[in-house]
């Protein structure tokens, strides 16, 4: 008369089972194509400094023109099973001024975005703007900028143009 196996080799034995049986599913769907292996679906990143102009006009500050770079970094991440393609952008001010014959600001902030892919995109993203005059306090209330980037993408998700300029505020 033979004896039952102990109950741990017997839990053993069906975990192999199971792995074997989850890793030949995967092989074969990813020979099938319905799984493609994650290395397919890599996403890309782009590094730009985009030159800021532009003029804009605040109560009580006047018309103020804008000067300087923001830097972009733009992350593109294809389809996959789980989530749609996404665009996303994170945006950083360098050395971004602005100023009127009167008043000097530096425009200070990090904003980011994210949208679905498209070949041509426009989006606007608002920045403080902190006085560079010591002698003048801050306002509680800091005033803001908001600056329109547009971008222009080539078929494979590519920068080909960048801009960046103030826009009026809707009061």
């Amino acid at each position: 008369m033979s004896t039952p196996a102990a109950p741990s080799t017997r839990h053993r034995g069906r975990h192999r089972l199971s792995t074997a049986l989850v890793l030949a599913l995967t092989v074969l769907a990813m020979i099938t194509g319905t799984v493609s292996p994650a290395s397919a679906a890599t996403s890309t990143t782009e590094n730009l400094d985009v030159p800021l102009n532009g003029t804009f006009t605040l109560p009580g500050l006047g018309t103020l023109t804008l000067s300087g770079t923001a830097h972009l970094v733009i992350r593109q991440f294809p389809t996959d099973p789980i989530e749609p393609a996404v665009t996303r952008i994170n945006t950083n001010l360098i050395q971004a001024f602005a100023a009127n014959g009167t008043r000097s600001f530096r425009v200070i902030g990090a904003e980011k975005t994210q949208f679905a892919p498209a070949s041509t995109k426009s989006f606007t993203l608002t920045y403080r703007l902190q006085p560079l005059d010591p002698v003048l306090p801050a306002d509680p209330i800091r005033p803001t900028v908001s600056i329109r980037y547009s971008l222009a993408f080539d078929s494979t998700g590519v920068v080909t143009e960048a801009g960046a300029a103030a826009v009026n505020p809707n009061f």
